[in-house]
């Protein structure tokens, strides 16, 4: 059924909002749901497991169950997920995957492990630990492969559905359809004039996280034809950079302020759209090859490979500026920090750094102004 341009917004849209919709309406009507934490799961072994692959976020809000257990310095975003866990908001998956790429996800399955020790999070489901390396090594490149095919294989246990080459092209294709589509996006925000508004590109593309990929991309391949209805602002054009946003709040600002993001260097937004995977003679092999070395992360070692995006995108999104965004108690995104503020000074490029989670919407229009 073909779904009308501004339909396809609001879909997109309430998924974006009510991120856990859509996996419970499938869970309801008896297929498989996996959750997953952050970008580095393997979304295709899930879809080929015969599941409904849902990411679990952050959500704003307070967290007094989460708090009585976590020590102050964890991060807000595990700290929502530890909540949602213990609210037993996630009872109705087969398994929540969290893999090992960043330590405080690392410290989300360690917590959640000993809380399910301990009895306190009796409604959690099991969990996976992909224990995906990043560091560009030989040695590594094998081991990674291994815990690859071995998610695949508890996976393919838990459904009832086997892992098997034909359905990992399958759910390949599926995902690289979405790719393309969110690649459509991206090069409309990148146009000049920009063709969208920051806040809506971003729930527009973020939305791929909730929904299964055959609904997802023609519901975006709709949506993105309601255009001239929103256009960006004609202010400076900013690339943002940082701790990934995994909401549309600070987008909303920079539009109210009459400009507008165009990129950002995290897995929420435009880097989500590319590379394609490349399915070779081994799938599973380019599956890990490409969460191994190829989505971001800042795991992602020698620090050339983990830079390169941003480098390029300098001078191939020519923003006429940069929003560091760095809140507390950020201790991994900020190191990058002072070689970045070097190369832009080299290059002439301004740039902002923000460390509240609120940014002051003075302190934004005033910095936004002196770009002229």
């Amino acid at each position: 059924m073909k779904v009308q341009p501004q339909e396809a917004v609001q879909v997109l849209t309430a998924a974006y909002a009510d991120r856990l919709g859509a996996a419970r309406v499938a869970a309801s009507s008896g297929c498989p749901v996996i959750g997953h934490v952050g970008n580095t799961v393997p979304v295709e072994l899930i879809v080929a497991a015969g599941a409904f692959a849902v990411q679990v976020t952050g959500a704003e809000g307070d967290t007094p169950l989460a708090d009585t257990w976590l020590e102050g310095f964890y991060d807000p975003d595990v700290r929502a997920i530890c909540e949602q866990a213990l609210r037993g908001e996630l009872r109705f998956m087969r398994a929540l995957v969290i893999p090992r790429s960043t330590e405080p996800h690392h410290k989300l399955y360690l917590s959640l492990r000993e809380l399910q020790r301990l009895g306190q999070a009796p409604q959690l489901p099991p969990l996976l630990l992909y224990d995906l390396p990043h560091t560009q090594d030989e040695a590594l490149r094998c081991y990674g492969h291994s815990r690859t095919q071995a998610l695949a294989d508890h996976l393919g246990e838990l459904t009832g559905q086997l892992v098997t080459e034909p359905g990992l092209r399958a759910a390949i294709h599926a995902t690289n359809t979405v790719r393309s589509v969110q690649q459509q996006l991206q090069l409309m925000r990148q146009s000049r004039p920009a063709h969208w508004r920051g806040e809506l590109a971003q729930m527009l593309n973020g939305a791929a996280r909730f929904l299964a990929p055959e609904r997802y991309a023609p519901l975006l391949a709709a949506a993105l034809m309601t255009l001239p209805a929103h256009a960006a602002p004609r202010g400076p054009r900013l690339l943002l950079k940082g701790v990934p946003l995994g909401h549309a709040g600070l987008h909303r600002l920079v539009d109210d302020a009459g400009a507008v993001i165009v990129a950002e260097d995290d897995p929420w937004g435009t880097r989500s759209a590319w590379p394609l995977l490349r399915a070779g003679s081994d799938p599973m092999a380019s599956v890990f090859q490409h969460y191994h070395a190829e989505v971001p992360c800042p795991r992602i070692h020698p620090r050339a490979a983990r830079e390169a995006w941003f480098l390029q995108a300098l001078g191939t999104v020519a923003p006429d500026g940069v929003l560091f965004h760095l809140p507390a108690p950020d201790d991994v995104h900020g190191w990058d920090y002072p070689r970045h503020r070097d190369e832009l000074a080299r290059r002439g490029i301004p740039h902002l750094v923000l460390r509240e989670p609120q940014p002051n919407p003075e302190m934004l229009r005033t910095w936004l102004r002196s770009l002229g």
